[in-house]
């Protein structure tokens, strides 16, 4: 399966320490080198740029169509990683994008792209026996804690159904 990764989700699992399931699920996850660029030179992200330089299943990738990627940030105001992992997505003809930012989201389902977030991740990787109910809670608790951009709703909803399993 080919995915493709926006920055949000990476950022959000390493927080966790749980980068290796994106590996565990998906095997080797695509990053546009905007988003490659955004992970290992912000500042914000020091401590987690050794995670993604050392990566064996994280691959970056040059956009072959920057003209397009200009196109959908001016049109789309999204930023430069959502616009480019939309873009690689359509050029590697990927079959999931990782994509947390709602905006960034709306736009890939307007072009019939399948997506997923941090949370779905967590959620399959709970189907998949990768992690426990228990360890999801916790996990939601750090994204609240952390003002990870995950509405309260969202989060109140999964756990709501997390307590029904």
């Amino acid at each position: 399966m080919i995915v493709v990764a926006d920055t949000s989700p990476i950022i959000s699992l390493l927080k966790i320490n749980s980068l290796r399931l994106l590996h565990d699920l998906f095997g080797t996850i695509f990053i546009p080198e905007g988003v490659y660029n955004e992970l290992v030179r912000n500042e914000d992200y020091k401590l987690e740029a050794e995670l993604i330089i050392n990566s064996d299943f994280i691959q970056h990738r040059q956009i072959s169509n920057p003209q397009a990627v200009s196109i959908l940030r001016q049109v789309a105001w999204l930023d430069e990683g959502e616009s480019e992992a939309i873009i690689l997505f359509s050029e590697l003809n990927a079959e999931l994008l990782l994509i947390d930012e709602r905006q960034g989201r709306e736009i890939a389902e307007q072009l019939q792209i399948p997506i997923s977030g941090t949370i779905g991740v967590l959620l399959k990787a709970l189907n998949k026996n990768l992690v426990t109910k228990q360890q999801v809670l916790e996990y939601l608790d750090i994204f609240q804690h952390e003002n990870r951009r995950f509405s309260k709703k969202l989060i109140d909803l999964v756990k709501k159904r997390l307590d029904t399993q």
